[in-house]
């Protein structure tokens, strides 16, 4: 069961890549809202 999500499989990698997944999925929410409509 190593199966990261996005191909994150170690564990140093797994905080970094997971703060960078949270950023860019909010900048990505902000910009589907902004420019979605």
């Amino acid at each position: 069961q190593i199966e990261g999500h996005d191909g994150a499989t170690l564990v140093s990698e797994g905080i970094d890549a997971n703060y960078m997944d949270m950023i860019n999925y909010s900048v990505f929410g902000l910009i589907k809202l902004e420019f979605g409509e």
